[in-house]
């Protein structure tokens, strides 16, 4: 919804899920990390247990157009719509709409728009040259860096062929492009041999993980039905056994009253026939039970499993290999062109000489303008970081952030710096918000909200009574507050309380 908005819940309710649904939706598994508490994360983990698949659908606007973003799993199929539209199709290619659209890859959204409860404060715990990088890869100055190097590394490229060309070391550099090409073609040995052995686990592997694990799943009950059937057998054989010791006693097993000689002898017969019959159905469902666990352990389900995983990591590497071999043979034929020019040396000296100048005095251009974009970015960081942390001064804290061109900060609490890591655990979550507050206002394109999942654990009435009228007047903003705090209960903007229903799946259970 636009404007703000709270999602309400005691724990264990799934108000949390909202917010990685949000974040899932829009970069997949991505967006979570690798391991969470020691676990590693498994596309599985993310379906509720009685289900074998599931999806979310995401709505959102840009620019006036209405988009519908729909991921499921187990098959990872994602389809993005403009109106009745598909835009685009399959993870790659919604990806780079995403980014296109909206201007924010997954990695900007875990460290600006979106904030787990135990990832607030992560930009706190870098050091000062980490947050530095850090910093700079969110806003794009980083980007600029790199296209530096990428100017040095062909500067040194024509810088080699000058110097080639006035010594005349023609055989060098021709060995040069010989040695590339010999790469070439090893590199296109190994595609040969990933690709003989993609077709051979194809061969080997299941057609996919759904089906597979349906197969998993249909061998595993075949076994627990049978193991049902001979406990159930076996619990019948007891009670008539029980019964027939009773009779053979000349008393009645249920009533203890004298059975005569001919009932008894009668009722004897009945139990020896029907128990030799329930041991021969006993015997042929043990049997049974027997043939369909050796099946289940011959399937190896684990090895298909496994053989699945092989196959999508021998296609990234395939696809990582084939990537270097089209550079490399574009890096050749560009070669084996400069080494035609050989023919004309002095025409090409004087060349090679104008291309160097070019580039040095493009890199200073750069390097310039990178100073330049890097000062006006520190000066946005530091405004947005101030303005919101200056809601939170009182007599116990007026700290202010600082920020100097090397993107270090420095905090003053009473007019002194003081490290980071000695302040309060509220103090920490404020600067967090602020911080992150600050990166928003710098980097927002596309997107213009914030999730943040229980931003108040450390804080107490009266810092969670400023951060919600701080919120109501973050009119510009869509916000997406998860907490079990009751203090946002009047906040502006709508409410939805989570709970779980009876049959223990979260729902909105009310909203106001």
């Amino acid at each position: 919804m636009p404007g703000q908005n709270y999602v309400f819940g005691q724990n264990w309710q799934g108000k949390s899920s909202i917010a990685d649904a949000i974040g899932f939706a829009l970069f997949g598994a991505d967006v979570f990390p690798k391991k969470m508490a020691g676990t590693l994360v498994r596309l599985d983990h993310l379906i509720n247990e009685d289900s074998s698949n599931g999806s979310v659908e995401l709505g959102f606007e840009v620019n006036g157009a209405e988009y519908v973003l729909r991921r499921s799993l187990p098959g990872r199929e994602v389809t993005l719509k403009k109106g009745e539209s598909t835009v685009a199709s399959g993870i790659r290619t919604v990806t780079e709409k995403l980014v296109a659209l909206l201007g924010v890859d997954v990695r900007l959204f875990q460290n600006i728009f979106f904030s787990d409860q135990d990832e607030l404060r992560k930009s706190l715990d870098f050091s000062p040259e980490e947050r530095r990088v850090f910093i700079e890869r969110l806003l794009g100055v980083e980007e600029w860096k790199e296209r530096i190097e990428s100017l040095r590394a062909t500067r040194r490229s024509l810088e080699g062929l000058l110097e080639d060309l006035t010594a005349g070391r023609l055989g060098v550099f021709l060995s040069h492009v010989e040695a590339l090409e010999e790469e070439v073609g090893q590199k296109k040995e190994e595609v040969h041999e990933l690709d003989v052995s993609i077709r051979d686990l194809k061969r080997r592997s299941p057609a996919d993980v759904k089906s597979l694990r349906r197969e998993e799943h249909s061998s595993e009950n075949a076994v627990a039905l049978l193991q049902h059937k001979e406990l159930k057998i076996r619990t019948r054989l007891e009670i008539e056994a029980s019964l027939r010791d009773g009779i053979k006693r000349g008393k009645c097993p249920t009533c203890t009253q004298p059975v005569s000689f001919a009932l008894r002898k009668s009722r004897l017969t009945d139990f020896s026939r029907l128990i030799r019959a329930l041991q021969k159905e006993l015997v042929r469902i043990g049997k049974d039970l027997a043939d369909q666990e050796s099946l289940l352990s011959e399937q190896d389900f684990e090895a298909s499993y496994d053989a699945l995983l092989e196959l999508s990591e021998k296609e990234a590497e395939r696809r990582t290999i084939v990537e270097q071999l089209e550079r490399d043979e574009a890096r050749v034929r560009k070669l084996r062109k400069q080494a035609r020019t050989f023919g004309r040396k002095p025409q090409q000296v004087e060349e090679t000489k104008a291309e160097i100048a070019f580039f040095n005095a493009l890199e200073n251009v750069i390097q310039e303008f990178r100073r330049l974009l890097r000062r006006r970015l520190v000066r946005q960081l530091t405004s947005g970081t101030n303005d919101f942390l200056a809601r939170f001064h009182d007599g116990d804290n007026d700290s202010e952030v600082r920020i100097d061109d090397d993107l270090n900060i420095a905090v003053q609490l009473h007019g002194r710096e003081v490290p980071i890591f000695n302040l309060s655990g509220a103090a920490k979550d404020i600067l967090a918000l602020s911080l992150r507050y600050g990166l928003l206002r710098v980097a927002a394109r596309g997107i213009n909200f914030l999730v943040l999942d229980e931003p108040t654990r450390h804080m107490d009435s009266t810092n969670c009574q400023r951060l919600k009228s701080l919120f109501n007047d973050l009119l510009d903003r869509q916000l997406i507050v998860v907490t079990v705090n009751s203090e946002f209960w009047d906040a502006a903007g709508r409410h939805f309380r989570v709970a779980k229903d009876d049959t223990l799946h979260s729902v909105i259970a009310e909203s106001w």
